[in-house]
């Protein structure tokens, strides 16, 4: 993911005319003007400047790389909302798929073994594959934080002891 100057400025709350100096603060190099990604930031340069710039804030000397969290991203950044949304759309559909259920009924509150059972798995990839925080993955689904870890206890559980089960989730998940 690429940003330009003017999108980290308003992510880190700063004027465009100082990214570059952050940048370069955090050890980014900056790219020649004749390059095509002049002005323009990949996610992990982010990162490092918005660790850089909170820790100034905070007054701490900086000790370690933290990331944007997914969440505030999800919040304040149209484009990432529109890619979070659009790979759990992906994996519920493939989950649905493999469950015999409709899409609408795994984002649905329904509660039956078909509906359920699509949901927990594709909150399952979403946190194992992917990675994302439970509060993200709740967020999508329109359910509580402890709805999505009790969901992933229960795929495993299932995984352990029900090899139909458990060759749907395999199904599930995409090798890279």
């Amino acid at each position: 993911m690429i940003f330009d100057i003017h999108e980290i400025g308003e992510i880190l709350n700063i004027a465009p005319r100082y990214v570059h100096q952050l940048a370069r603060s955090v050890g980014v190099r900056p790219r020649q003007k004749t390059h095509v990604l002049w002005g323009r930031y990949t996610l992990d340069e982010l990162n490092r400047m918005h660790n850089k710039r909170s820790v100034a804030l905070r007054g701490e000397k900086m000790d370690k790389e933290s990331p944007i969290p997914l969440e505030w991203l999800y919040d304040h950044d149209p484009v990432c909302r529109a890619a979070i949304s659009g790979t759990a759309t992906v994996v519920s559909r493939r989950a649905a798929l493999a469950f015999g259920t409709t899409m609408n009924d795994v984002f649905s509150r329904k509660r039956h073994r078909e509906a359920a059972d699509a949901r927990h798995a594709a909150m399952y990839v979403l946190r194992i594959q992917a990675g994302w925080h439970y509060s993200l993955i709740g967020r999508l689904f329109d359910r509580d934080h402890s709805s999505v870890v009790y969901a992933v206890q229960k795929v495993r559980q299932m995984c352990e002891t029900d090899d139909v089960f458990s060759r749907h989730i395999d199904s599930l998940l995409v090798t890279p």
